[in-house]
């Protein structure tokens, strides 16, 4: 009876750990695809900065044009934090 026990003990031991292995990776395969999306924000980011600084300097840019980039960082810094 005891090692019947035992035996089925080390079985929901060796489940629980496979669990733990599979929450293990999972959590891994979220922060690779967390930090790949930082990096393409922080690319956007930077896209859209040299974006606006080149409206900002072109005098045919349009006020609403240079607001709705402006947006665009924004939200862009806001995914960043």
């Amino acid at each position: 009876m005891f090692l019947h026990l035992s035996i089925q003990l080390l079985l929901q031991a060796h489940r629980f750990l496979h669990l733990c292995k599979q929450i293990i990776i999972q959590a891994q395969m979220f922060i690779h695809l967390s930090i790949q999306l930082l990096l393409q924000a922080h690319w956007f980011l930077h896209l859209s900065i040299q974006l606006l600084q080149q409206a900002h300097s072109s005098s045919t840019c349009p006020y609403s044009f240079s607001f709705r980039l402006t947006c665009i960082i924004h939200l862009s810094i806001q995914l960043l934090l």
